[in-house]
C-alpha cells in the first residue's frame, strides 16, 4: 500500500504517466514540469520610467501660482545654475530651457531664470511636471487620455496664453520646432 501511494504521489508530481512508465520500463525518465525549471524572460525589457507613482493626468486652467501651490514648490534658495533635473529637490522648481527636454532625462540642466525655458516642479511626492504656456486646442487636448501632440512655450506669447501642466511620466518624446520664428516645445503624450 505504502509503495502505491508513494509511486502515485511521484506521479503527480513529476508529470504523471510518463514517470510511472518510465519506471516499468527500468529507466528513470522522471523529469520536473518545464514551468518549474525554466523561467523565461522578456523579449524586451520594460521601458525606464521615473519614480512618479500615479502622478496625476495633468492640469490645465489655473494660473501659475494656483499650478505651484497645487504641487508644494517654490523655487530653491540659491542658485540652481548648472544643477540637473536630478538634484532639484521635493517641493522645489526651476527652469529648463526647451532644447535641454528633448532628451527627457535626469541630466538636463536646469536654471533660476526662465531664459525662454518652461518650469520643470517637483513635487512634495517626488513626481516631475512640466509646467508651460499652450493655446485653446493644446489645452483640450491634454484633458483627453491620448491627446494629439501638445505645443509649449515658456513664457505667453500669441494665442498661447494658458498655463498647464503633465507630469513627465506622460511624455514619450519630445522635440523642438519653430513656429511662425518662435521656438516651442512639442511633446508627445500617452
Amino acid at each position: 500500500m505504502k509503495t502505491l501511494l508513494f509511486t502515485a504521489s511521484a506521479a503527480a508530481l513529476f508529470g504523471g504517466l510518463g514517470f510511472v512508465a518510465g519506471q516499468r520500463r527500468g529507466r528513470q525518465t522522471a523529469r520536473a514540469p518545464d514551468i518549474l525549471v525554466r523561467k523565461e524572460r522578456p523579449s524586451h525589457p520594460a521601458p525606464y520610467t521615473p519614480h512618479e507613482p500615479q502622478a496625476p493626468a495633468g492640469a490645465v486652467g489655473m494660473t501659475l501660482a494656483q499650478l505651484r501651490e497645487l504641487h508644494g514648490v517654490t523655487m530653491p534658495p540659491g542658485s540652481v545654475r548648472g544643477d540637473t533635473i536630478a538634484q532639484l529637490g521635493r517641493g522645489r522648481y526651476a527652469y529648463a530651457p526647451l532644447g535641454g527636454l528633448v532628451a527627457l532625462n535626469s541630466e538636463t540642466v536646469i536654471t533660476a531664470g526662465s531664459g525662454g525655458g518652461v518650469e520643470v516642479h517637483r513635487d512634495t511626492a517626488g513626481n516631475l511636471h512640466l509646467v508651460g504656456y499652450v493655446d485653446a486646442a493644446t489645452a483640450n487636448a491634454l484633458r483627453q487620455p491620448n491627446p494629439a501632440p501638445c505645443v509649449w512655450v515658456g513664457q505667453p506669447t500669441g494665442g498661447r496664453t494658458q498655463v498647464a501642466s503633465i507630469p513627465f511620466t506622460r511624455i514619450q518624446r519630445a522635440e523642438v520646432r519653430s513656429d511662425r520664428g518662435l521656438r516651442v516645445l512639442v511633446t508627445y503624450v500617452a
